[in-house]
């Protein structure tokens, strides 16, 4: 019975390996192994036993130390003098080898789409082919492999409103990405929907107080949708940011009676959707506005500003692009650069290069983040192009990234996050923020003229999301040994959140809870135990609980949701 019972496993693992060296048969560089040794055997040894194999020299090295605690060792030997299979199992087999395996090659995930033009977009996907600098892109490729937009983790219909001077007719490139509102029925003189606008079909003209998106052409509107959200991955043309969204058309911005009536029109589609839990209205999650006012100051527009925070409480981003030239706008004015709301993020230009274009304005105060601007390809008016494609540029070019990034947002989000969106709109719209300017890369030359420093990264912020979303899971927090926090449970909580603390060293510990906004709520000092917080006197929302041990200044934080 032992005797068979041995040969059973052996055969077993004869087959195992078989499986295994035919997994790894392909997809690796070639005379190349790694192995990870048993403790404290030299690989330097296991080369030495090896150096024959079937009476040929196997040239065999140690070409690198990958772990030291763990012993793994990357190997190479002449592939061209002797079979790999056949030596990879004889490297397998040795009885100073726990595993090995070939030297894959790893590629980068990415999910570039079919579209014809797409070679031309560096703002998406900088291979410096176009002559710019690899890697000056937003990482739209990586963040497709998570989405391409169009709906949220509770199937709502995102939607992006673009205020400016309408859309191109023709629309090359958009496919069904441009909004219509269904609820109203068009040209029969009555507002079907009741949101206090007759015929608003296909979005809403300022200007004539009518539906007529279109008459005005979209010389600058049809560039800005198409930054957004061009129907990607259709084999023809450009891709947007969004490969699947809804586009609100709204035609205004030629003053600021034009501009409060276009956000109005976003803040009554909003409100209704939310009033009517998605049967009527929009899900508007960002605004874009490539327009603005040279030397304004907030102070001469609270208004128009004040409209910001009134779309962030009802669940709606805006992007605005601050002005085009090279100058401080902290100092010498811009609206809407200068308007003072968490619900705003404002974007200046910058290049295939990664640098700041000289004609673009900055403010290490108003302006957020850098972005992709200066001549990126996209949709353009058939009247001026007849193909419906061509370069655009300017800082109206860099805002509708952000706003394209902020819907990829609300496409990624998890479950649990857009459940507490139904609920706490203004709390999510504020993470997301939070998210997208957490998100940007560090570039020299936004350091000190820009409020994070940074260059756009739709990969990153989701990446932010994602973390996010990871430390509010509806599911006990797992456990971490070497954490100032082990747990905290149940979360998301009602009333009594139980916080287990990883304090070996019995040291007192300064435990916070904060708003999404940063407001201390909770302060408890000199805690060197677990505690049973109570918190029925919170609202709902999303909330974050600090640890901080001064006598190492060791700190940490985790989110929590409160129902």
């Amino acid at each position: 019975m032992l005797k068979y019972t041995r040969l059973h496993i052996i055969t077993l693992s004869i087959l195992l390996l078989g499986f295994i060296v035919k997994a790894q048969d392909n997809g690796h560089e070639k005379g190349e192994i790694i192995v990870h040794l048993v403790s404290d055997f030299p690989v330097s040894e296991l080369c030495h036993q090896l150096a024959l194999f079937k009476d040929e020299v196997t040239s065999i090295q140690p070409v690198k130390c990958l772990s030291k605690d763990l012993n793994i060792h990357l190997i190479q030997f002449n592939y061209n003098l002797i079979d790999e299979i056949t030596f990879f199992e004889h490297v397998y087999a040795h009885t100073g080898v726990i595993s090995a395996q070939f030297n894959h090659k790893i590629t980068k995930r990415s999910n570039p789409p079919n579209d014809s033009l797409f070679y031309l977009q560096w703002q998406l996907y900088n291979d410096g082919s176009t002559g710019g600098t690899i890697d000056a892109d937003i990482d739209a490729d990586q963040a497709w492999d998570t989405t391409t937009g169009g709906l949220t983790a509770l199937g709502d219909t995102i939607v992006i409103a673009v205020i400016d001077d309408g859309i191109d007719e023709a629309r090359k490139d958009f496919g069904d990405n441009i909004w219509i509102n269904y609820h109203e029925i068009p040209a029969n003189g009555i507002d079907d929907d009741l949101n206090g606008y007759i015929d608003d079909y296909y979005g809403w003209n300022t200007y004539y107080d009518d539906n007529d998106v279109f008459t005005g052409g979209g010389y600058h509107g049809t560039s800005v949708a198409g930054i957004i959200g061009a129907k990607g991955n259709n084999t023809s043309g450009v891709a947007g940011i969004n490969w699947n969204t809804k586009l609100m058309i709204i035609v205004g911005g030629g003053d600021e009676a034009d501009a409060i009536t276009s956000y109005s029109y976003v803040l009554a589609m909003r409100k209704l959707y939310n009033s009517s839990n998605g049967a009527k209205g929009a899900y508007i999650v960002a605004t874009n506005a490539s327009w603005g006012i040279d030397f304004g100051k907030a102070a001469d527009a609270p208004i128009w500003c004040s409209l910001y925070d009134s779309l962030g409480k009802h669940g709606v981003l805006n992007v605005g692009a601050t002005a085009n030239a090279d100058r401080d706008v902290d100092v010498e004015g811009d609206l809407p650069s200068q308007c003072p709301s968490k619900y705003l993020i404002i974007a200046t230009n910058t290049d295939k290069n990664d640098l700041k274009v000289n004609g673009a304005a900055y403010g290490k105060i108003h302006v957020d983040l850098g972005s992709p601007g200066k001549n990126v390809f996209t949709t353009d008016d058939t009247k001026s192009d007849p193909d419906g494609f061509d370069y655009f540029g300017g800082t109206s070019a860099a805002a509708p990234q952000v706003a394209g990034v902020i819907g990829l947002l609300y496409a990624a989000a998890c479950e649990n996050l857009m459940k507490t969106a139904k609920t706490n709109p203004d709390s999510v719209a504020f993470l997301m923020r939070k998210f997208l300017l957490n998100g940007t890369d560090l570039k020299g030359s936004l350091i000190n003229i820009t409020t994070t420093q940074g260059r756009l990264n739709a990969y990153n912020a989701i990446l932010e999301s994602s973390k996010f979303c990871y430390n509010t899971s509806i599911n006990e927090h797992p456990t971490r040994a070497n954490s100032l926090i082990k747990n905290i449970y149940p979360n998301p909580v009602k009333d009594k959140l139980i916080v287990e603390l990883n304090n070996h060293q019995n040291s007192s510990l300064d435990i916070k809870i904060y708003s999404i906004f940063g407001k201390e709520l909770l302060t408890l000092a000199n805690r060197n135990y677990n505690q049973h917080l109570d918190l029925n006197h919170l609202s709902s929302g999303y909330y974050i609980l600090s640890v901080f041990n001064p006598e190492n200044n060791q700190f940490e934080q985790v989110g929590f949701l409160k129902q």
